[in-house]
């Protein structure tokens, strides 16, 4: 993007903002016209944004040198480097800048097991990569792209005998019984770039269509696919370690690829069509012209997806453009909307579908996905008590009701913040009797059905307000609350994978002032960063330093990122070292702020850009990545017409 084009489409948006809050009293009281979306707008000139949601691993190839080839997904537990072994070589002559070239004889890239692509059950998956067979007619051997798995459990794209093939299997009985699809085609030639995608759409079962094959953006077949369980054998790139091939053979390591392989996407979730044909004929973009990674280039969007009462809302991506936002809705029960956002920030359908999940009560409720269509709620119900429901939400947005429920504590269950641990284990941390702090354990099944609560810890016995928790690694949890004397607090606890909580591990105060409504993210290897209102209000970000054995060695670095007001905190990674927080600012504003941290937990410099992205209200902030440089944020109003409001806002990568 040019400069000139960049403030062209800044100061488009911009007016674009002021025509939203022009009309906001309109759309609030219920007369006169809505708020305006980005399609009533002028069109403007922008760039082709390729989606990012879920990527959890992005080799982009373009080191130049060395052996690593980086990993720089926004999404994913981890960080799935590869390592380049026996010859293997970055090339200044990729499709897109560098890439890597192997020589067909032993040259690999290896990736380490990973949660985010093969340990655990993964239902959908998208794999796309970019490469350029120097002999295609080879019948000797695989030529092996990419694999996952072993000969059990997998996924991979390899040329054998002039054909592209493109494979999935789950065999055992007691799962899906998935014998393997394997799908081909011939129209692929020696010395030119080809693009080869797969996407399985799978649920536990095996059913027809379900995996899909691309070349070159454009699908050429289709046959049966299932989940896939845990299948932990390898991940390589250029060779195999040890696969399943389409005549059966595939056992140990062998067929190598002879050319080079550029842009390696993974995503935890079925691109569409449109989204792999984006992958194939859009290049990546790089940032020129003097537009920063973390400048805020302004609002896009603003609309009201409940304009009764939308309190404390979390949103998180279902699939594609829908998005699904749980929230304190009318007479503070609990309410779930789906949406329909476009990878440009319009926001097509504020309310695709809705659902009362609790007619009685259902506050501070907090979403996560489970497998397939089933998600889960956590939230506060009646009585204050502690609920976790499970709902059927389809991929066009459809909730079909609750599936399952639970009262996880018979006392309180305040501010419940759910993770998943392993399998069918999650962990829900929250305040609990005596606004102490516990953690619970409890089963959901990938059917959605709930057997019960397996453990509890009561991590603080005497305050655990506002507790957020996040994986460290393997058994090892953080849980960053405001504990005693509204001071803030990092705790690790061991959660093993049945459930089974063996205590408090480590514990750092890392605000002996205040720390309330605190956020933790990792940021990279052992630093995470918690953004949280801190000593008159104000908002803080500080890193830490937290092993993987659940060892907390101590503050790295801190920056007081709003001097004003901080309240409700959410922070996001934007792309590289650039992290972004919504939250309520000075007169209770929604405000965002960009922030730059490096790998090694320091804050390398203030504030990058920051934008208030509502000039009315801004409660209880919560982002998610719709696209490369967009972002929504669901957000409340308080008061008298507490509505609930989804705007997206553009950030550069």
């Amino acid at each position: 993007m040019s400069l000139r084009k960049f403030i062209n489409w800044l100061s488009i948006h911009r007016a674009f903002a002021k025509a939203i809050q022009s009309a906001r009293v309109n759309r609030r009281t219920g007369r006169g016209e809505a708020a305006p979306c980005a399609r009533d707008i002028e069109p403007l000139e922008k760039r082709t944004l390729l989606s990012t949601v879920d990527l959890v691993a992005l080799w982009d190839f373009d080191e130049g040198a060395g052996t690593t080839a980086n990993d720089t997904a926004p999404f994913g537990t981890v960080t799935d480097d590869g390592t380049l072994n026996n010859g293997a070589a970055f090339t200044a002559t990729g499709k897109f800048n560098g890439g890597i070239v192997t020589d067909g004889i032993n040259d690999e890239v290896s990736v380490n097991n990973s949660a985010d692509i093969n340990i655990g059950i993964h239902d959908k998956r998208s794999v796309a990569f970019w490469f350029k067979v120097t002999d295609k007619t080879i019948a000797t051997r695989k030529q092996v792209v990419y694999e996952e798995g072993a000969g059990v459990r997998g996924l991979n794209i390899y040329v054998f005998a002039g054909s592209l093939y493109i494979g999935g299997w789950n065999t055992p009985g007691g799962e899906s019984g998935w014998a393997g699809t394997w799908l081909s085609t011939s129209s692929i030639n020696s010395g030119q770039w080809h693009h080869a995608a797969l996407v399985l759409d799978g649920t536990p079962t095996t059913q027809p269509n379900d995996f899909e094959a691309f070349l070159d953006g454009v699908s050429f077949a289709s046959g049966n696919g299932s989940q896939l369980w845990s299948h932990s054998g390898d991940i390589t790139i250029g060779r195999s370690g040890d696969t399943l091939f389409h005549d059966g053979s595939g056992a140990g390591i062998g067929h190598e690829f002879d050319g080079e392989i550029d842009e390696g996407h993974v995503y935890n979730r079925a691109l569409s069509a449109a989204e792999v044909d984006d992958l194939a004929n859009t290049p990546p973009v790089a940032n020129d012209d003097g537009v920063s990674p973390g400048q805020i280039a302004g609002t896009i969007d603003s609309v009201a997806f409940e304009p009764a009462t939308g309190l404390s809302p979390k949103i998180i991506n279902v699939t594609g453009t829908i998005f699904a936002i749980a929230y304190q809705g009318p007479g503070a029960d609990g309410f779930l909307q789906t949406a329909d956002i476009s990878a440009d920030g319009t926001v097509v359908n504020p309310s695709v579908d809705v659902l009362e999940f609790d007619t009685s009560t259902g506050v501070e409720p907090d979403i996560i996905h489970v497998s397939g269509d089933i998600y889960a709620i956590a939230y506060r119900g009646a009585g204050s008590d502690g609920f976790v429901i499970t709902v059927d939400i389809q991929s066009d947005g459809t909730i079909s009701g609750v599936v399952d429920s639970l009262e996880f504590n018979t006392s309180n269950g305040r501010e419940p913040d759910i993770v998943h641990v392993s399998g069918d284990t999650y962990a829900i941390a929250y305040r609990g009797p005596g606004s102490d702090g516990f953690v619970t354990t409890v089963d959901i099944q990938s059917d959605g059905t709930i057997t019960g609560v397996i453990d509890s810890l009561e991590f603080d016995t005497s305050s655990g307000f506002e507790p957020d928790i996040v994986n460290v690694a393997g058994d090892i949890f953080a849980i960053a609350y405001r504990g005693p004397s509204s001071d803030g607090f990092v705790k690790t606890v061991d959660i093993q994978t049945d459930g089974t909580i063996n205590g408090v591990v480590d514990s750092l105060e890392f605000d002996t002032s205040s720390g309330r409504e605190p956020d933790i993210l990792q940021v990279a290897g052992d630093f995470y960063v918690i953004a949280y209102r801190g000593p008159g209000n104000d908002g803080f970000i500080k890193t830490v330093d937290i092993q993987t054995d659940g060892t907390i060695n101590g503050i790295v670095d801190t920056l007081e990122f709003d001097t004003s007001n901080g309240f409700e905190p959410d922070i996001q990674p934007v792309s590289g070292d650039e992290f972004l927080i919504a939250y309520r600012g000075p007169g209770n504003d929604g405000v965002i702020a960009t922030v730059e941290i490096a790998a090694t937990g320091l804050i390398t410099s203030p504030v990058t850009d920051t934008l208030q992205y509502d000039t009315t209200q801004g409660y209880d902030p919560s982002i998610v990545q719709v696209s490369t440089n967009v972002f929504a944020i669901a957000h409340a109003y308080n008061g008298a017409g507490s509505d609930g409001v989804i705007t997206t806002v553009h950030i550069e990568t």
